[in-house]
């Protein structure tokens, strides 16, 4: 589900947020501006799925 909706909100047009950088550890690929996109918005399509 997670990689479902990280797909959604790049065909959306949202980029990545944090840099490798920012995240030596990984996983910055996976984040995403909060003030562009709620935590709401993040759920919606799992909540879609139950």
């Amino acid at each position: 589900m997670e990689q479902k909706v990280i797909k959604l909100l790049r065909v959306e047009g949202h980029p990545v947020f944090l840099s490798d950088v920012q995240m030596p550890i990984g996983g910055y690929k996976e984040t995403f501006d909060a003030v562009r996109v709620s935590a709401g918005r993040l759920l919606a399509p799992a909540e879609a799925e139950r």
